[in-house]
């Protein structure tokens, strides 16, 4: 990687090393940089016109680099993300996943290809996909939802009318997460007559939520 480095310094005069490891540091601590975001752009730009070099850089780290200039970011899934992964955390998720299918096949984009949905209509849903209740409590499912936010998933919004009505906006990255092999697993795991509660489970690669466990990496 240092004779990439090197290949790619010299042949731009203009570019800075600081300015490569900073963009490969933000992707690696927001997992998915977005175009419509002012803090972001600079890297996606970066990423996008040198992704050659950022490619061979997140291959070496274990990590796969994702770039999809329509709907405007860039981003990495680590090899082994699912592992990481709480049961609970995982489910919603998947419901944000269902959610965002179900209005692309809609055509209920937004312009940025981000759909909203009101916190109220994704615990509705997320019921209904998962027969199981939401995290006990609401600071709980705050916590997931600002970790999702962080990693570039998705954002919350309050209504300019309304403050106590909050919407989630859901970036089209989820797609990136959770892959339709992903989905069946989950789901199978769920229509299970008997479904055991485990630390972990490496054939579904999921884990049983504990609460005094904290949330790991998307």
């Amino acid at each position: 990687m240092i004779k990439d480095l090197k290949t790619l310094l010299n042949a731009d005069e203009e570019l800075d090393e600081a300015d490569l490891k900073l963009t490969a540091q933000m992707l690696l601590a927001k997992q998915f940089l977005l175009r419509a975001k002012p803090r972001h752009r600079r890297h996606f730009d970066r990423v996008v016109r040198y992704q050659k070099y950022y490619r061979n850089l997140m291959d070496a780290l274990n990590h796969q680099l994702m770039i999809n200039e329509n709907h405007g970011y860039v981003g990495i899934t680590p090899e082994d993300f699912v592992y990481r992964m709480k049961l609970e955390e995982t489910l919603i998720l998947l419901a944000l996943r269902y959610i965002y299918d179900e209005e692309l096949n809609a055509f209920n984009l937004e312009e940025d290809g981000s759909v909203l949905v009101s916190v109220e209509d994704f615990e509705d849903r997320y019921l209904q996909l998962t027969q199981r209740d939401m995290p006990k409590t609401s600071t709980v499912f705050r916590e997931y939802l600002r970790d999702f936010a962080s990693h570039g998933i998705l954002d919350t919004e309050q209504d300019e009318f309304d403050p106590r009505i909050v919407r989630i906006r859901i970036y089209p990255t989820i797609s990136e997460l959770l892959s339709g092999n992903m989905i069946e697993k989950v789901a199978g795991y769920l229509m299970a007559e008997d479904v055991p509660v485990v630390e972990k489970s490496e054939e579904d690669g999921i884990e049983e939520n504990d609460p005094e466990q904290g949330s790991g990496q998307s």
